[in-house]
């Protein structure tokens, strides 16, 4: 009681702002702010609407990334495997996000490789049929992410089999375009400044705009991420001595390979585990990534890997440790979502501040505190609160934005080094294309709260 009051002072009397920062943006015309900042300890320190709830944007990540490592261990590893049919070749994955190039390592290559050499010394060199089979995974893009941003890279559609994050990369290698991966993708050119690729037939073909001098590469979600995968698969052990005549994708009649009597011939188990796949994708707020975890949630706890499994599991697992299931809302993992028609993903910064107390209290706090952005540091958070006063490194925070909506919730060290301060920030607005509602404006408010809390600290 004695540092609740320790920080009403704090507020009423020290020269605190806040209601100056945040009252006169939220009375302006569409906008509308929540505020909440307490300590780990639950003393409240600052509140503004903090009870209602708001739409999310990525920080619905917190939620689905706090129950993942809630509901799985955090060595947990995804799994691809093969199995010999008779003529055909069978492989069958559960959602390895780290197949993709990495700084120090080239997981793809590694797997076609370590495949190739298991069929061949078993003298599987020949087969009539590759069978790609992603059925773990109920894949496909959310049905409320944007239509019109499908292919960007961060509205990639999550897969049970996919690569490079469901995305191609085109890039200028040498005076030449390559793209990556090899998945027998049609390129036409087009001879015009810069470099940009876009799709004028799905996962066939991409037409490429570049000037023969630009550098640098781009991404392109894919529309069918086991398709890419499989026909990259086919041309991988082909070069690799396997002999296979054509490719097809397992139907729902046929019977699950996980749950068959038979061992898999070969296993590869993912680069990543549970633990570093979450702090990749809070640390990129990588939106297919997320979708992933959400639904290895469902397939592991409710054994169908789905969204609305998994978004049931994310329930159950928050409501044991206290998060009331009806104080959230969410229509996806990662909080790309949006409606026309209706708010979605919502929550209010009083739940976020309680979840990230709530989680403070499990064996599993460092592993989300650690996948946090650390502010004025390389990733999402690189622009903001890289002031002196911030230093060193008091900030950890989630960002989010689509246009309507701003937020900003993490962890914050008071100036005694001592206290450490739990924030939630969530603007929500109606874009009007001036400046008034251009997301800057909103993180520098965030910004701005937090550096006043901080000035005006005072020990109790």
């Amino acid at each position: 009681m004695l540092f609740r009051c320790a920080c009403v002072l704090l507020l009423a009397s020290s020269g605190v702002s806040q209601e100056s920062i945040v009252r006169p943006i939220h009375a302006e015309r569409d906008i509308d702010v929540s505020v909440r900042i307490e300590t780990l300890a639950g003393d409240l320190v600052y509140d503004h609407f903090g009870e209602v709830q708001r739409v999310l944007a990525s920080n619905n990540k917190l939620l689905t990334l706090s129950a993942v490592l809630l509901g799985l261990p955090s060595d947990y590893r995804w799994e691809t495997c093969a199995r010999v049919e008779g003529a055909e070749l069978r492989v069958y994955g559960n959602g390895d996000p780290s197949m993709r190039r990495l700084v120090s390592r080239d997981p793809p290559e590694e797997f076609a490789s370590a495949l190739a050499e298991t069929l061949l010394a078993a003298s599987h060199r020949k087969f009539e049929t590759l069978v790609i089979d992603a059925r773990a995974f109920q894949s496909g893009r959310p049905s409320l992410w944007p239509t019109n941003q499908k292919y960007r890279e961060y509205c990639a559609p999550p897969g049970a089999l996919m690569l490079e994050g469901s995305c191609l990369q085109i890039e200028c290698v040498s005076d030449r375009l390559s793209v990556y991966p090899d998945a027998g993708v049609r390129i036409k050119r087009k001879n015009k400044k810069g470099l940009s690729a876009w799709w004028t037939s799905p996962d066939h073909e991409l037409l490429v705009q570049w000037d023969n001098k630009s550098k640098g590469a781009v991404r392109v979600a894919v529309e069918d991420p086991s398709r890419i995968y499989g026909e990259w698969l086919l041309r991988s052990l082909r070069r690799r001595g396997v002999a296979i005549a054509k490719l097809r994708f397992a139907n729902s009649q046929e019977p699950d390979p996980w749950g068959a009597a038979a061992k898999p011939l070969f296993r590869f188990q993912s680069v990543w585990n549970l633990a570093e796949a979450v702090k990749v994708a809070n640390r990129d707020s990588d939106n297919t990534l997320t979708e992933v975890l959400l639904m290895t949630l469902g397939r592991e706890k409710a054994g169908v890997g789905s969204l609305e499994a998994g978004l049931a599991e994310v329930k159950r697992q928050l409501s044991l440790v206290g998060i009331e299931p009806d104080s959230f809302s969410q229509v996806d993992g990662s909080g790309m979502a949006r409606s026309s028609t209706h708010r979605v993903n919502l929550c209010a910064p009083a739940t976020l501040v309680q979840l990230l107390r709530e989680m403070g209290e499990q064996s599993e706090a460092a592993l989300l505190f650690d996948s946090l952005p650390i502010a004025g540091q390389p990733g999402h958070l690189s622009k903001l609160c890289r002031d002196k006063i911030f230093q060193p490194n008091r900030v950890r925070a989630k960002t989010g934005w689509i246009t309507g909506a701003s937020s900003l919730t993490g962890y914050m060290l008071a100036p005694d080094d001592e206290t450490v301060l739990l924030f939630s920030i969530v603007v929500n607005y109606e874009k009007d294309n001036t400046a008034r509602t251009n997301n800057r404006r909103f993180r520098k408010m965030q910004e701005d709260i937090l550096k006043e809390v901080l000035s005006k600290w005072t020990t109790p």
